[in-house]
């Protein structure tokens, strides 16, 4: 089931919607997302952002990653990289009579050059 987008709460509708408009002027070209919730009444927490929902719930896994145990630094990831690059290198040396694995194995690839430059 999809998450169902609620708006801002109205108590803090206002103040949110005056905080966006300077933070978007303030910190352009960059994104922002402003979060305001209850600190002793959690369960519900309103933001505001410059962003799409799609970018912004990205931004928000991404950080989440960041600042969990999940998070895998940089330089390992270009260590993983490296494996399944060579390993890609290595299949593609290989007869692939249906040319399936050959086109999967150069998508694999690209997805590596996208994760490098996502990371550089």
């Amino acid at each position: 089931m999809a998450e169902q987008e609620q708006g801002i709460e109205a108590q803090y509708r206002a103040q949110m919607n005056q905080l966006a408009h300077f933070l978007g002027d303030e910190l352009r070209p960059s994104g922002f997302a402003l979060f305001v919730f209850d600190m002793n009444a959690p369960g519900r927490m309103n933001y505001i952002s410059n962003a799409s929902r799609p970018h912004m719930l990205e931004a928000m896994r991404e950080f989440i990653a960041r600042n969990n145990s999940t998070y895998v630094a940089p330089n390992n990831v270009f260590q993983v990289l490296d494996k399944i690059d060579e390993i890609a290198d290595t299949a593609l040396t290989k007869p692939d009579d249906s040319g399936h694995a050959r086109a999967a194995l150069h998508d694999i690839r690209a997805a590596i050059k996208r994760a490098r430059e996502f990371h550089q």
